[in-house]
C-alpha cells in the first residue's frame, strides 16, 4: 500500500457513529473530514470517497476548504483531527450557515 492509500484508509473504515461529536440529528449529513498527511501538510476527505479531495500545505487552509464544501453540500460536518488522532466535530451547518 502507498503512503497516499494507508491515509485513505482511515476514513474508508470510519464508522459515522463512532466518530465524537458526531450530532444523531443530521445524520445524513456529508462529512469532511480534516487531518494530518503522513509527509506533512493537510488532507480534506469526503466521506465514502476512497482518496482526499484536496492536500493543503496549513492546516488553515485545509478546514476553510473543507467548510466551503460543507456550507455548500448542507446540511453536512466538517470534523478536524486532533493531535492524538481522534476527530472532533468543528462546525455543522443546516441551512447553509455554520450551527
Amino acid at each position: 500500500m502507498s503512503g497516499g492509500d494507508l491515509e485513505s484508509s482511515r476514513f474508508i473504515r470510519m464508522e459515522p457513529q463512532h466518530v465524537p461529536g458526531l450530532r444523531q440529528s443530521i445524520t445524513s449529513a456529508a462529512r469532511y473530514f480534516v487531518a494530518a498527511g503522513n509527509n506533512g501538510g493537510w488532507l480534506v476527505f469526503k466521506e465514502g470517497i476512497q482518496h482526499p479531495i484536496r492536500r493543503m500545505a496549513e492546516k488553515l487552509q485545509a478546514v476553510e476548504t473543507a467548510k466551503i464544501m460543507a456550507r455548500d453540500e448542507a446540511p453536512s460536518q466538517v470534523f478536524v483531527e486532533k493531535p492524538n488522532g481522534s476527530f472532533f466535530e468543528q462546525y455543522a451547518f443546516k441551512d447553509g450557515h455554520a450551527h
